[in-house]
């Protein structure tokens, strides 16, 4: 399974030259497994177009050869978790096959989220549009605790997409992507967990403790410091859906994760200030848990690619 980073900032996009380091682009990852090396791609933020543009020039070639097939999952459909979806190339090539999909409302659903997103005079090109010169897009409506599963085959090397509801203003989808190397559930799959824009106040929250049990990678929302959090730096941020690197900590161990990566950044933390909270995430790992953990941490950076 290879993990890569494209957008890894939180609320807006922050270009400039105090965020060369970790990138200013909000959130999108891609997650490349199991048989055929199927492309799966955590939200689209800004990101997602930095992502379309590498697959553009890798896999689809400029006589419409090579047609790509991918399946995107939206945590949720805040802002800047669908802004790069206009701009994602693929969208607009014949032949190209895209399988969305997202938490379904009680009064909306991702597909017409996304069409209103597109509409005049917000964009000049709309879904329908694209939908009949462009690529193959169908929609689909996850309620929590639904399984997709990746060709439905179940054979080894298969994947399987997992999700629960977290804690976020409008609700929040947290996904677990499980690689079969034996059967469903075993500990020997390889599991990468996507919890972006999550809080937890004063108790880490069970139902990411349960789906996250014995994974391999966590990928966490840790917008803000602690100091942040509670308001003795600025306004306090309860219930604003956002955590702290302390519960991504708390989290991870609990769970048996082995890698943490912070991500969401603050859009107005520096390099400097995400640097420094990378490495108070240390601090605070070996002050509470010791230096046997076993756990690495990491504060999630644009372009970033790890295989597990």
């Amino acid at each position: 399974m290879k993990i890569k980073f494209w957008g890894v900032r939180g609320s807006i996009p922050s270009p400039g030259k105090n965020t060369v380091k970790y990138g200013g682009n909000t959130s999108c990852v891609s997650v490349t497994a199991g048989h055929g090396n199927n492309l799966i791609i955590l939200d689209g933020g800004s990101g997602l177009r930095e992502l379309g543009i590498d697959l553009m020039k890798k896999q689809f070639g400029a006589d419409g050869i090579n047609p790509l097939s991918m399946w995107i999952f939206f945590s949720h459909v805040h802002w800047d978790h669908i802004q790069g979806v206009p701009f994602f190339k693929p969208l607009f090539i014949k032949g190209n096959t895209i399988r969305l999909y997202g938490e379904k409302k009680v009064r909306t659903c991702l597909e017409d989220t996304l069409k209103g997103q597109q509409q005049y005079p917000n964009f000049p090109i709309s879904i329908e549009e694209i939908s009949v010169n462009g690529a193959e897009m169908t929609f689909t409506d996850l309620f929590a605790g639904e399984k997709i599963r990746i060709h439905e085959k179940d054979l080894i090397g298969d994947v399987i997409v997992h999700n629960t509801k977290l804690s976020h203003p409008d609700g929040v989808f947290c996904y677990k992507i499980e690689e079969l190397l034996e059967k469903e559930g075993d500990s020997a799959n390889v599991n990468v967990v996507y919890a972006t824009d999550t809080e937890h106040r004063n108790v880490l929250d069970p139902r990411l403790l349960k789906i996250a049990k014995g994974a391999d990678t966590l990928i966490y929302d840790a917008q803000y410091t602690p100091d942040e959090y509670v308001g003795a730096v600025g306004m306090p941020k309860f219930d604003w859906g956002h955590s702290t690197y302390e519960f991504a900590v708390d989290t991870a161990v609990k769970a048996g994760i082995k890698h943490l990566f912070l991500f969401h950044h603050e859009p107005e933390h520096t390099d400097e200030t995400i640097t420094e909270i990378e490495k108070e995430s240390w601090n605070y790992l070996e002050d509470k848990y010791g230096k046997d953990t076993g756990l690495i941490i990491a504060a999630a950076y644009e372009g970033m690619e790890l295989e597990i």
